[in-house]
C-alpha cells in the first residue's frame, strides 16, 4: 500500500484532524502515530502494559459490595431522623 493510501484510511477513522501532507514522510509519521495510539488504547483496555518493557500496572482496588435496598415499606434513613 503506498503512504498516500495508508494516510487516507487514517483520515477516514481517526477523529483527529490531520492536515493534507504532501511529504510520503510525514503521511507515514501521521499513520505511525495513529497506530500506535490505537495500540495503546487497546492495551489500556486489556490491562496490559503500555509497552513491552514497562512494569506491569497495579490490580485495581478491591471495592466492597453494594449494601443491599432496604425491604419494601421501610422507612427512609432521612425520614427517621
Amino acid at each position: 500500500m503506498s503512504a498516500a493510501s495508508l494516510f487516507g484510511r487514517v483520515r477516514g477513522c481517526s477523529h483527529v484532524p490531520r492536515a493534507e501532507h504532501a511529504s510520503p514522510l510525514a503521511q507515514l509519521d501521521a499513520v505511525g502515530n495513529f497506530v500506535c495510539d490505537r495500540l495503546a488504547a487497546l492495551r489500556e483496555l486489556r490491562g496490559a502494559p503500555p509497552h513491552a518493557g514497562a512494569p506491569p500496572r497495579a490490580p485495581p482496588a478491591l471495592r466492597a459490595p453494594p449494601a443491599a435496598p432496604p425491604p419494601v415499606g421501610a422507612p427512609h434513613a432521612a425520614a427517621v431522623a
